[in-house]
C-alpha cells in the first residue's frame, strides 16, 4: 500500500484483464461484423470515432473498439501460456 504506482498499475492492468475476459458482454459489435454501408465514409475510407463506432473503423469498416477488446483476450492467452511454459522449463 506504500507504493501508489504499483498499486495504480495493478488496478490498471487488472481492469485491463477484466474488460478482456468481459469482451463478449462488454464489446458492442462482432469483431469480425464489416459495416460497409455505415462503417465507411462516401469515399470509402475508415471513420474517425464518432457515436456510433466510438474507436472508429478499420479499412473494411469493422469496429475497432470490439476488436481491441476481443485482441486482448489473445494477449493474455497467449502471455498465460508463455508464462507457464517458462515456469515449466525453470524446473
Amino acid at each position: 500500500m506504500r507504493q501508489k504506482v504499483a498499486l495504480m498499475a495493478g488496478v490498471v492492468f487488472l481492469v485491463l484483464v477484466l474488460l478482456a475476459m468481459l469482451a463478449p458482454v462488454i464489446a458492442p459489435f462482432d469483431p469480425i461484423q464489416q459495416f460497409r454501408q455505415d462503417g465507411l465514409s462516401a469515399l470509402g475510407e475508415p471513420l474517425p470515432p464518432n457515436a456510433h463506432f466510438w474507436l472508429g473503423t478499420d479499412g473494411v469498416g469493422r469496429d475497432l473498439l470490439s476488436r481491441l477488446l476481443y485482441g486482448g483476450r489473445v494477449s493474455l492467452g497467449i502471455g498465460i501460456i508463455a508464462s507457464v511454459i517458462s515456469v515449466m522449463l525453470a524446473l
